[in-house]
């Protein structure tokens, strides 16, 4: 089965949206997914150490249930970096432009060189208005 990265990151971000960290996961309950790639992306997901939680197969041979189950720091950085359509967009464009495979090493890469370039172009276009305005502050002010 071949990892599918939208599976993964609709987990991430439900699992962090969930606000009851002691609720079960079944992988027959994630919508429009089967039960199988579902029960194989929260497998990868633990193994590849972005959550955290007890899985086994379900008694009634519905899925791979998952209880106390969390974002760990790694899965909460990654989601971060790939939360929102637009950030998710770009990095998957960035890397199908680079002609390179969705791996968790490029996503990473990628999201960090798209905020390196949004960061160019907030200096670009603001300059160092901030520093001035941290300069202003007497918070900041060297003694």
């Amino acid at each position: 089965m071949k990892r599918d990265w939208d599976l993964i990151r609709h987990i991430l971000t439900e699992l962090e949206n969930e606000p009851n960290p002691d609720r079960w996961l079944v992988s027959t309950c994630i919508e429009g997914w089967t039960k199988e790639e579902a029960a194989y992306h929260l497998w990868l997901l633990i193994q590849g150490e972005l959550i955290a939680g007890k899985c086994n197969r379900d008694q009634q041979g519905n899925g791979f249930a998952c209880y106390r189950i969390r974002l760990t720091w790694a899965g909460d950085e990654l989601l971060t970096s790939i939360r929102s359509d637009t950030a998710w967009r770009c990095t998957r464009s960035l890397l199908k432009e680079k002609a390179v495979d969705l791996s968790f090493e490029a996503i990473k890469a990628a999201a960090l060189k798209l905020l390196e370039m949004r960061m160019q172009g907030f200096e670009r276009r603001h300059g160092n208005a901030a520093l001035r305005l941290s300069e202003a502050d007497p918070r900041f002010k060297a003694e």
